[in-house]
């Protein structure tokens, strides 16, 4: 049984691949007389000690919204914590899909953090309209988890794909046998890492579960 994926990128991207088993790859900031929180100065920029140079106050509401609506919490309830100003070196921003081709052009833009019910939330964006939900937590732990089993460094790994997944049961599309799921709907997330001329394929879920897919001589 497939299920489909969910899309990761906002306004002018979405992700339409299926997925199955393993093998197969708005509001305003809140005011700053609130802790924490980051203030809408003028010319609708948002500045802080915190944020690295001010970014459009309107592209962080388009990322409050989105998150909002993926975790159905109040827009109020979330919290920018970092803007980092970047170059991506394509349109992907950082967060390329599966069998997608980007155009290859240098891409101002930034690292949104956001933070709601406890957890950071990353976001890519340009300088515009256009954003990814990055899954920082899950990518980093994908990567250190193959680092180990391969014997490289981490920055020897890098991402070589990513999308959002709605896994039918809480085995991810990976059951071991012998093994009993939860068959609830799962969301989570495909996350495709090269190594050397090697990719290697995990599924998550939005939390701190993951398996390393396809490679017998490296999955336990």
């Amino acid at each position: 049984m497939r299920s489909a994926w969910v899309p990761l990128v906002g306004l002018l991207g979405v992700c339409t691949v299926v997925v199955g088993g393993c093998g197969g790859v708005g509001a305003p900031v809140r005011s700053s007389n609130e802790p924490g929180l980051l203030p809408v100065q003028d010319g609708g920029a948002v500045r802080s000690p915190q944020v690295d140079e001010p970014i459009p106050a309107s592209l962080v509401s388009l990322c409050v919204e989105d998150l909002a609506r993926r975790l159905q919490v109040a827009e109020p309830s979330i919290a920018l914590t970092r803007a980092t100003p970047v170059t991506w070196p394509d349109s992907a921003l950082g967060c390329p899909e599966p069998d997608t081709c980007y155009v290859q052009v240098l891409v101002p833009g930034y690292v949104v953090a956001l933070q709601a019910e406890g957890r950071t939330h990353v976001y890519h964006t340009n300088s515009g309209t256009r954003y990814v939900y990055y899954p920082e937590a899950q990518v980093a732990k994908c990567t250190s988890d193959l680092a180990a089993r391969l014997g490289v460094a981490s920055d020897a790994i890098r991402v070589g794909g990513i999308c959002g997944a709605a896994w039918p049961s809480a085995a991810l599309g990976s059951p071991r046998p012998g093994t009993d799921y939860a068959e609830v709907v799962t969301d989570g997330f495909v996350v495709l890492l090269v190594a050397g001329s090697r990719a290697y394929e995990y599924h998550t879920d939005r939390g701190d579960a993951f398996v390393l897919c396809g490679d017998q001589s490296l999955v336990d």
